[in-house]
């Protein structure tokens, strides 16, 4: 269930209002999600998407996110737009959660698979990365390499460093143990993907990432880490 945070009917209503979309004629909590709520609602001008923005949300990166949508889609990517309000804004509150209105794309995810899907991901992943180019804005990768550290030591230990067996120790900024050895695994693994990659190839270089990825879950796993 990805509906968390209930918002009144009169709310979303006057919340509506202030963008150029017509009266709210109904909307929906959407099921699919892990982390935030999403609403699906229906305008005088037609079908919006309601994100609000949960506690695991940091708000200061949200602009970083919303811009980036806005500029890949200026770019002529196909992807979910920012809808900005009277007053030229894309980030406002609702029932005490940032929230956010971007177009809503038809659809349905592909159940199963196959190597055409994987083909058009990479090609997708390719006009991403193009699109993306001139984008003034930067954010810490939260999923860097000193954040897998972090949360794959939590989830290895799930306590405090102090209380870490013998085999693992830390040293400034050098961990000891399986969980930096899965680690480097991870790193060796898409650094060679990495250089693999080219946009010419997109179909091959989704696979050799897919690959990849199997070959760090298998090591995490053997490691007892996930």
């Amino acid at each position: 269930m990805a509906v968390y945070t209930e918002v009144s009917d009169d709310e979303l209503a006057v919340f509506v209002a202030s963008y150029e979309l017509g009266a709210l004629l109904s909307y929906k909590g959407i099921a699919e999600g892990v982390e935030n709520t999403n609403y699906l609602l229906h305008t005088e001008k037609g079908p919006i998407f309601l994100t609000l923005y949960e506690k695991r949300v940091d708000p200061n990166d949200l602009p970083f996110f919303l811009g980036l949508m806005e500029h890949l889609a200026k770019a002529g990517l196909n992807c979910p737009t920012p809808v900005r309000d009277g007053q030229g804004r894309m980030l406002r509150t609702l029932a005490g959660r940032p929230a956010a209105l971007v177009t809503f794309l038809e659809g349905v995810w592909i159940r199963r698979p196959q190597p055409r899907h994987c083909a058009a991901v990479g090609k997708a992943l390719a006009g991403l990365h193009v699109a993306g180019r001139g984008f003034g804005l930067t954010r810490a990768n939260g999923l860097g390499l000193s954040a897998w550290r972090d949360n794959i030591a939590g989830l290895y230990y799930g306590r405090a460093e102090g209380d870490r067996p013998e085999g693992d120790r830390t040293e400034g900024d050098r961990t000891e143990g399986p969980v930096t050895r899965v680690l480097a695994l991870a790193v060796e693994k898409s650094r060679a993907c990495s250089a693999s990659m080219s946009f010419a190839s997109s179909a091959r270089a989704a696979s050799a990432c897919c690959f990849c990825s199997a070959i760090c879950c298998a090591a995490a796993i053997s490691s007892r880490i996930c």
